[in-house]
């Protein structure tokens, strides 16, 4: 049984309207493999043809906006500004808005394969194959832009190795684009109100970047500016939960993704979730879900 995030390490990536694709590229950042789509869109001097029809596709698709466009994903309206990348999910509906017909924007779609065999990359796997629905990622330096407009260059000019060199930006985009992801999440903490809802985001924003470290209660009190005592009203206020249990939830159904949803070595998912060894992660996977990891494994083969 595979996740719609993953593929088998063989499968491309799936229907995406028949857009023509130019180049298929694979990558590797400390084995998570990546298989990136480029399509006609990813040129910048294609209009946003064929994209106003609610469509979704089977890998991830990320666009980058050169203009201020309008979009409805997973229908909720979304207003991106010229500079803004979108990341959406796989089976997430979206569709440009019918009166954006001068909507300019570079697209191109990606699968991931993670091998299970490097723990060191939790943190980028569970950016990249993390997302629910869509997330808008701000790229206030333009840092994104110029590596997307080096590869572009390179598949445009075909120059000695240019494959090659395509790879090896596409690689350092993915870095920058899940270091620019947490930018963000920490850049937004500064600007939010002390609303509920907005303190609901932060917590979980939070949560959502730290499950995989060594992080405690005090961490969250410190990123949200309050005390611990604050802290254990205000989750206790929200959630009826504590910090510890949010993050065992939080982690344990990460481990049941790994465990039951991918091929990583039972060994390895302690890591990817928290845990700093096999024993004490097994016992907590037992006592939430009343089976040891190998038995929940079997029961899906």
């Amino acid at each position: 049984m595979k996740d719609r995030y993953e593929t088998d390490g063989n499968n491309h990536i799936g229907d995406i309207m028949n857009r023509r694709i130019w180049y298929d590229i694979k990558i590797s950042i400390v084995g998570l493999n990546i298989n990136v789509a480029i399509v006609d869109h990813f040129f910048a001097h294609v209009q946003s043809i064929g994209g106003y029809v609610n469509h979704d596709h089977a890998g991830f698709e990320v666009q980058y906006m050169l203009c201020d466009n309008d979009m409805l994903i997973n229908n909720v309206p979304v207003q991106l500004k010229a500079g803004d990348f979108v990341l959406i999910a796989p089976l997430i509906p979206h569709k440009m808005y019918a009166n954006a017909a001068d909507a300019k924007r570079m697209t191109f779609l990606y699968s991931v394969y993670n091998d299970g065999k490097h723990p060191q990359n939790a943190s980028l796997a569970s950016k990249l194959i993390g997302v629910n629905d869509f997330c808008v990622v701000k790229d206030n330096k333009g840092e994104l832009y110029s590596i997307m407009q080096r590869i572009q260059k390179e598949l445009q000019d075909q120059d000695l190795f240019y494959y090659e060199k395509a790879k090896c930006e596409f690689e350092s985009f993915f870095i920058q684009f899940a270091r620019q992801m947490e930018y963000n999440v920490s850049q937004k903490d500064k600007t939010l109100t002390d609303t509920g809802e907005s303190m609901i985001q932060r917590i979980e924003d939070y949560i959502n970047f730290h499950f995989s470290q060594d992080t405690t209660r005090e961490d969250l009190a410190k990123y949200l500016n309050i005390s611990v005592q604050q802290l254990k009203r205000l989750l206790d206020e929200l959630y009826g939960k504590s910090f510890r249990e949010m993050l065992l939830e939080r982690r344990m159904a990460y481990a049941k993704y790994y465990v039951e949803d991918t091929i990583m070595p039972l060994n390895e998912v302690p890591y990817h979730v928290g845990y700093g060894s096999v024993s004490a992660f097994y016992l907590a996977y037992k006592k939430f879900y009343g089976v040891t990891p190998g038995g929940s494994r079997g029961n899906m083969s």
